[in-house]
């Protein structure tokens, strides 16, 4: 009898755990390193659940100000998916978030100041708020946010 691989086994483990919800997470963003005109951002999302949760793919990201309103344009997708993440309870995940500044933008960008990052989990249409005070474009239509898939 020929046994599972790897990736049988890691798929099997995702399809049990079930999409992590928003209400079983909790984020943070951090500052990681820049280059001309572009911040690169860690976005890691936790489960702070009593079960496992997944993560398959990228999350829908988007500025938002002190109202929750959201500031922008939403990520675009950069990059390979890898396979999904399974989290276990207290355990993270992070996903690559690069912004380009609004002053290599110009005027067009519109830039205003916002307060954090509306994040949606992959699989997720309910979203959560992660703290992350910057000037951003209020530009609907300035792409300023690539967003890369989660990894453990």
């Amino acid at each position: 009898m020929p046994s599972a691989s790897p990736f049988d086994k890691e798929k099997a483990d995702a399809q049990a755990a079930g999409v992590c919800n928003p209400s079983q997470l909790s984020g943070s963003a951090a500052p990681e390193q820049g280059a001309a005109g572009h911040t690169i951002v860690s976005l890691t999302l936790t489960n702070t659940g009593s079960t496992p949760c997944t993560l398959d793919g990228y999350a829908g990201v988007s500025f938002t100000d002190a109202n929750g309103a959201p500031v922008g344009a939403p990520a675009s997708r950069e990059g390979a998916g890898p396979g999904a993440v399974t989290l276990q309870p207290g355990a993270s995940a992070s996903a690559g978030l690069s912004i380009t500044q609004p002053g290599v933008i110009g005027q067009v960008c519109n830039p205003q100041a916002v307060t954090g990052l509306r994040v949606y989990p992959p699989g997720s249409y309910d979203s959560l708020v992660v703290s992350y005070p910057v000037q951003a474009c209020g530009n609907p239509k300035v792409s300023q946010l690539q967003v890369t898939a989660f990894g453990a």
